[in-house]
């Protein structure tokens, strides 16, 4: 009922699952684990939002302006991460961009499912360090696309761009260096924008001539037809 009779306040599908078992430890591990430091105690962290607006909830339950400051700086709010972004981040790089490109809560129905049926790793320090390395790669590319000036469907880039380097370039995933430096490598982001070239190429030359390139990039053929097309060296 609450989810057709509320009016006033849009409810989002995402919503009715913050309370979901997986998304409660994944906050409570985001709590506990701060980012390396050379030296020093460890403070800064990312801040898992379970539920929308949490963040805001936290940051305004400090009780004073320097412990609302302190908080700022210890958990930016470029370095809050809704479970929304966290599910797009990893069902891309896992190879599934056709269900990113249909939208953020129609990708996280289809990743609550795959929690459900165990296709995603069960929440653990490293499975957390693995989704915000991802959660790192995707802001990384987003902004290497939108250098390349394009000029249309950066976030479909995005997802297909993720998608490639997941599945043909798994060696250069290496979490803990990217958790540890706060930043991809050289090598990596060099390998994004090559790959974000071909994305490009592959959706300028659809099967079907003047197809919505939107509407393409949300059918798995779209996915099929990029990995075809890069394995055998079209693109």
């Amino acid at each position: 009922i609450s989810k057709y009779a509320n009016s006033q306040n849009k409810i989002n599908m995402s919503d009715f699952n913050a309370n979901d078992e997986y998304h409660i430890k994944m906050e409570q591990i985001s709590r506990r684990t701060f980012i390396p430091v050379e030296r020093g105690k460890e403070t800064e962290q990312w801040f898992y939002e379970r539920a929308r607006g949490q963040y805001m909830v936290e940051l305004n339950r400090q009780p004073t302006a320097k412990a609302k400051n302190d908080f700022k700086v210890r958990i930016p709010k470029k370095r809050c991460v809704s479970k929304t972004v966290a599910a797009k981040c990893v069902m891309a790089y896992m190879g599934y961009p056709h269900y990113v490109s249909k939208g953020l809560e129609s990708n996280f129905v289809i990743f609550s499912d795959m929690i459900k049926q165990g296709e995603i790793p069960v929440p653990s320090q490293q499975t957390y360090i693995d989704m915000i390395a991802k959660v790192i790669i995707f802001q990384e590319c987003d902004k290497i696309v939108a250098g390349l000036n394009f000029g249309g469907y950066k976030a479909q880039i995005n997802y297909y761009t993720v998608a490639l380097l997941g599945k043909y370039y798994p060696e250069l995933f290496d979490s803990n260096y990217i958790w540890k430096e706060q930043m991809i490598s050289p090598e990596l982001a060099g390998t994004l924008e090559d790959l974000a070239l071909k994305v490009w190429t592959h959706f300028q030359n659809p099967v079907i001539k003047g197809i919505n390139v939107t509407q393409w990039c949300k059918k798995e053929d779209c996915w099929e037809l990029l990995q075809s097309r890069f394995e055998n060296k079209e693109i």
